[in-house]
């Protein structure tokens, strides 16, 4: 802490696993920490960790009923997915976090 600059993807990972430990069961903390998680490891090329962390944050997001946060997850999907180079993936998680947004009322000026 206090380098100033990125944090490498390796200790951004270890500092969210770290707080899930530090937070066992702590919901609020799992879905704030998951889609982070899940970029992280995806920055790293494990996308099949990633987007199992993503469907533990939909899941979580489902049970809270936090349709925004849901929301969220999609983006990041999306972007996992191209981190993956799966353009089409990217595409439809994207197109699906669009539609829930306007959905909900959400748009951008």
């Amino acid at each position: 802490m206090g380098r100033g600059g990125p944090t490498p993807a390796a200790d951004g990972i270890a500092r969210c696993e770290r707080l899930r430990v530090e937070a066992p069961g702590n919901r609020i903390v799992e879905r704030a920490v998951l889609p982070a998680l899940a970029g992280l490891l995806a920055m790293t090329g494990d996308f099949d960790n990633a987007r199992q962390r993503l469907v533990e944050h939909g899941r979580l997001c489902e049970e809270l009923g936090l349709r925004l946060d849901a929301a969220e997850g999609a983006i990041v999907a999306g972007l996992v997915e191209l981190l993956a180079t799966d353009a089409a993936a990217a595409e439809t998680a994207l197109a699906r976090a669009v539609t829930d947004l306007q959905a909900m009322g959400e748009r951008s000026n």
